[in-house]
């Protein structure tokens, strides 16, 4: 007869020493597993995003986007009992980043928190869903601790809704098929860019510049484009006032103001259809061409890649 072990659960902290400088880096990189808790794809966007909007006391843990209708999905992490102040960032990251799915990460939630989150499920618009998911780490005797995700709270006609998406899931296998392709397309034609960070099937890529500065560059199904954005950790603020004594020779060489894309400084877009390959060409010459400008403009304001004192 075979021996069974027992299923333990163990501390989260024990997995993750520190929030911040652990478990957000983690999850970040493992959005797959919460997407399939939730029953969403998630790709990401960004950590600790700053909102100009605003004190910039605030960060969100994590920016992501649903890649099914490519929708602003919004990530609170914690590895300490939900509480009231984490509440409270929900609400402000809500409006801030105009999210349309909040999903709670915490190892144990209160009865009261739950009731709040299925509050907001009651009497939100459909277009808003909200998650509670209990983080749990568990391990069978001395194997390796494994992360699970339990859904406490979610919509109330979110299987409704699961099935809607189940059934464009061929279109969205499509739409990562696409964006492969494109990121393909860009590293043959311009192999310097074989070498940018990011990678699989996601929808952005970066460049750094210096210890605070991220040239960012994406693709959506309607169009491509460049960014200027801060380092994970670096707000909004921070960055604005750094780049803010060179705004006007900025704009001139890139074209565009600094602030019309939120956190996004400088941001600049291409429109187009990647389905149709006339367009995708284009969007792929336009990626290729507008980077280095990106990289030259921040060369001349920043010749040494000055950093922030």
């Amino acid at each position: 007869m075979s021996d069974f072990g027992y299923l333990e659960d163990v501390e989260a902290t024990i997995a993750w020493a520190k929030e911040a400088r652990d478990f957000t880096p983690w999850l970040a990189q493992n959005l797959d597993r919460l997407g399939t808790a939730v029953g969403m794809p998630l790709s990401l966007v960004n950590t600790e995003a700053g909102l100009p909007t605003v004190d910039d006391r605030f960060s969100a843990d994590i920016h992501a986007i649903n890649d099914s209708d490519d929708s602003t999905v919004l990530i609170e992490n914690q590895l300490t009992t939900s509480d009231h102040i984490h509440l409270g960032q929900i609400l402000t990251y809500l409006a801030g980043l105009e999210a349309k799915t909040i999903i709670w990460v915490a190892p144990k939630f209160r009865d009261a928190h739950l009731a709040a989150i299925r509050w907001f499920n009651e009497h939100t618009d459909e277009q808003f869903s909200f998650f509670a998911v209990r983080l749990r780490v568990v391990k069978i005797g001395s194997s390796p601790l494994a992360p699970l995700f339990d859904v406490l709270e979610q919509p109330n006609d979110w299987q409704r809704r699961t099935a809607r998406s189940a059934r464009t899931a061929e279109s969205t296998a499509d739409w990562n098929a696409l964006k492969t392709a494109f990121w393909a397309s860009l590293s043959q034609k311009y192999p310097e860019r074989s070498d940018d960070f990011g990678g699989g099937m996601g929808s952005n890529r970066w460049i750094r510049f210096g210890e605070e500065l991220v040239i960012g560059y994406y693709v959506a199904k309607e169009s491509v484009g460049v960014y200027i954005r801060g380092r994970r950790g670096v707000s909004a603020e921070a960055i604005a006032t750094f780049l803010g004594p060179h705004s006007v020779q900025l704009g001139e060489q890139l074209g565009v103001p600094m602030g019309q894309g939120g956190e996004w400084y400088y941001y600049s877009r291409f429109a187009g259809d990647y389905k149709n390959p006339e367009d995708a060409a284009k969007m792929v010459e336009w990626l290729g061409i507008t980077i280095p400008i990106y990289i030259s403009a921040l060369e001349k304001s920043f010749p040494n890649k000055g950093n922030m004192p």
